[in-house]
């Protein structure tokens, strides 16, 4: 599915999502390629792109938790 919408809405959108506990489409689906994206852009897509499968160390450890969801929450203001 390729997105033809602003890459910025569309990072905007599945960070509130993951951040609600929503399941959200993987990131790679939406934005395939993040070559063209802004440095904050690559930095929202990486975070997304490792959000389910830094699952099990987020449950093991809540600090890592904590900080994931931190720095979502900062790359959600940046991106706005």
């Amino acid at each position: 599915m390729l997105v033809t919408a602003d890459s910025r809405a569309v990072l905007r959108d599945a960070l509130r999502q993951r951040l609600g506990g929503q399941r959200a489409a993987e990131i790679e689906q939406v934005l395939p390629c993040p070559a063209g994206l802004s440095q904050v852009e690559k930095s929202a897509w990486l975070m997304l792109q490792n959000w389910s499968s830094d699952a099990p160390l987020r449950e093991q450890y809540r600090s890592l938790d904590d900080y994931s969801r931190d720095r979502m929450e900062h790359l959600l203001g940046a991106l706005d």
